[in-house]
Formats: C-alpha cells, structure tokens, sequence
C-alpha cells in the first residue's frame, strides 16, 4: 500500500511510512494545522475548455490551492468547499477543555484529502447521553 502522505504532523510515535514531522502533545488545532502545512485555503474558480481557440466557460468550478495554485478537483458550481481551518475548529472546544489532545493531521493525494486526528483523553459526553 503506497503511503500517499504530502504533509503531516504527529505527536507520538513515528507513523508506520515514517514520514511527517513530530510535534509535541498539547498543540491547540491551529497549531497543528500550521505544524501540517494545512494553513491553506481552496478557492473555487470557473473552468474552461479550450474550443477552436475560444475559452469557453463549462459550467463547472475547479478548486484551486491558495499555497501554490495547484487544481484540487473539478466540482459543480453548487458544491462549496470547508476550508482546513473551518473543519480544524471541531476540535477547538474539546482541546481547549483538556478532553482531547491534538494526535496526527495531514493531506493525502496533493492535498485532495485533508484530515485530523485528536486523541480522547478521558470518557465524556459528546452529545446528551452519548458516552465517548
């Protein structure tokens, strides 16, 4: 299995592919997103096919990395990205309470796949008698 990993970071011990760089346990979910080189944003920007020489707008959006334009993906004009920093504040609360602590993040594939990991510390409730 390829490991396909372009950035990560991790607290603990080192991840099977070896790659990524170590951090320390108690970082906050923005300092793990800049310790994974996800501070990133995407932006969705009309494509076009190139027709007899004439740019012609596909009806369709590509999302494009503000770190070094590069395409994502091709999506259709309603589908709206969540920005790295917007899904990293899921774990805000929790961390900041001491119920989590930030474990690994990184992107796969380019950076068509982000992701973020946090460790539970102890059981609590997530939602009103849902024990975690």
């Amino acid at each position: 299995m390829a490991h396909m990993v372009e950035t990560m970071a991790y607290a603990g011990n080192v991840p099977w592919h070896g790659l990524g760089k170590k951090v320390p346990h108690d970082l906050s979910p923005e300092q793990m997103l800049e310790a994974a080189q996800l501070d990133w944003t995407v932006q969705k920007v009309p494509a076009f096919a190139n027709v007899e020489d004439q740019n012609v707008n596909i009806g369709w959006s590509a999302l494009v990395r503000s770190s070094d334009n590069r395409i994502l993906d091709v999506v259709s004009n309603d589908w709206n990205p969540v920005q790295n920093s917007e899904a990293f504040q899921f774990f805000h609360e929790y961390c900041e309470a001491g119920d989590m602590e930030m474990h690994t993040a990184g992107s796969l594939r380019d950076g068509q796949i982000v992701w973020a990991l946090a460790k539970v510390n102890e059981s609590f409730e997530l939602f009103k008698g849902d024990r975690v």
